[in-house]
């Protein structure tokens, strides 16, 4: 099952993303916190820009710079498979 749909942005607080900002620029880092408006704050964030890397800590990445987001596969099935759990506990 990988249907992304029962996935949603603040099941993957803790997890590492992949951002896509630009078709030559991306951050990889950890998902710390989503406020209102979807905008990122990612740690232990790793920038790579015209194949330059930079190691940059906390970075806030605003919602609208953003042109994708991913994530392992095997997060996806980890994730649906806890949402199930739970749902049969206490759905």
């Amino acid at each position: 099952m990988n249907n992304l749909s029962s996935v949603k942005l603040h099941d993957l607080l803790g997890q590492a993303l992949y951002v896509t900002l630009s078709e030559t620029r991306s951050l990889t880092g950890k998902l710390i916190a989503i406020d209102c408006k979807a905008n990122l704050l990612l740690d232990e964030v790793v920038e790579n820009n015209e194949g330059h890397v930079r190691r940059m800590g906390l970075v806030s990445v605003p919602f609208a710079a953003v042109s994708s987001v991913k994530i392992k596969k095997e997060l996806v099935s980890q994730i649906q498979a806890m949402k199930a759990s739970i749902h049969s506990q206490y759905g």
